[in-house]
């Protein structure tokens, strides 16, 4: 999953990674692994909004490795979590 794909609320920008003990700058492509800390930028507005996109991953999501779920087998779609 790239950085993109998180659908952050704006103006909410991921200003570092944390990956194996080495910062990393990324763009928006950067993918995403297993492990990464990541360093997160946003208003006092978005914030709450933020913390509930984050937090909505889904079990079984894309994401559930994060939350030390072992997320969707690779024969199964995972579904995303959407929130608007």
């Amino acid at each position: 999953m790239a950085v993109f794909e998180l659908r952050l609320p704006h103006p909410t920008v991921v200003t570092l990674i944390i990956r194996n003990g080495t910062a990393l700058v990324p763009d928006r492509d950067t993918v995403l692994r297993t492990g990464d800390e990541l360093l997160l930028i946003t208003i006092p507005h978005t914030r709450e909004a933020t913390e509930c996109r984050l937090r909505a991953v889904g079990r079984r999501g894309k994401l559930a490795r994060w939350l030390g779920e072992p997320g969707a087998p690779e024969s199964e779609p995972a579904k995303s979590a959407r929130t608007e």
